[in-house]
């Protein structure tokens, strides 16, 4: 009953609010980093993500970080945890296209692969398994590894520009990931973690806080600075605190 009440009263006080600023404190957030916004959007804008997948319907503002990134740096290496679709993969060869990718997902027959994202169903999963091959097969850049990303703590050999953690958002999966992370990035180099919440299940794969928890824990002991992004920056997206989303940026 609480909860619903607290909604309400976000609901009523976001009609009245002018939402406009959300897109000047994302500029400020990027000017941070030296990133152009406006640039970045344009580019991101420009690459024919329709023509990877038509019904592709992404609104995060992740790409266009990762736009800003490549307007700025010129990348070689790149590890994304959370292949999913492979579409991200596909943007990741377009903005960066000297850069060999890494990209890794748990192995097709891996209980917890089957269990989430609707894809319980054998039909759905084999459809779903079918074009995430197809959409990585259009690059040669595309390196996919079936694996749980626990197991890049035996990785030693690389060091990465770019790591874009998108796996299991509980624990101990993604504190794993981005400490496993911090030891593979490069020390120039950048680590973005996608879906963070300040509030929520630590131990839930889809709404935990526990990325944010891993990232509060490693900067106070002078391990990391990070600084957080919006996820969105529509008006829908924001009313609600304790779900809005925010995309962390990890420098050592």
């Amino acid at each position: 009953m609480i909860r619903k009440i607290e909604k309400l009263f976000f609901l009523f006080i976001g009609l009245f609010k002018d939402h406009s600023f959300l897109k000047i404190e994302q500029k400020k957030n990027f000017n941070k980093y030296n990133l152009d916004y406006d640039q970045a959007e344009k580019l991101i804008n420009n690459i024919k993500i329709k023509a990877i997948d038509k019904n592709y319907n992404m609104s995060s503002e992740h790409l266009k970080l990762f736009a800003g990134l490549s307007l700025n740096f010129s990348f070689s290496k790149i590890l994304e945890i959370g292949t999913y679709n492979g579409i991200n993969a596909l943007i990741l060869t377009s903005l960066f296209p000297n850069a060999d990718i890494d990209t890794i997902d748990l192995d097709d027959e891996d209980q917890n692969f089957f269990s989430l994202y609707n894809r319980k169903n054998l039909k759905d999963k084999n459809e779903f398994i079918k074009k995430r091959d197809l959409n990585i097969s259009k690059s040669n850049k595309i390196n996919f590894r079936k694996m749980n990303s626990i197991n890049l703590i035996n990785d030693d050999q690389k060091k990465y520009d770019l790591i874009w953690i998108d796996g299991f958002h509980g624990n101990p999966t993604v504190t794993i990931d981005i400490i496993n992370s911090i030891k593979l990035i490069k020390d120039d180099g950048f680590i973005i973690c996608d879906d963070v919440y300040l509030f929520g299940d630590s131990y839930n794969p889809y709404v935990s806080d526990a990325t944010f928890k891993t990232l509060e824990e490693l900067k106070k002991n002078k391990i990391i600075k990070y600084d957080l992004f919006l996820k969105r920056i529509d008006k829908n997206s924001n009313i609600f605190p304790k779900e809005k989303k925010y995309i962390a940026i990890i420098k050592k």
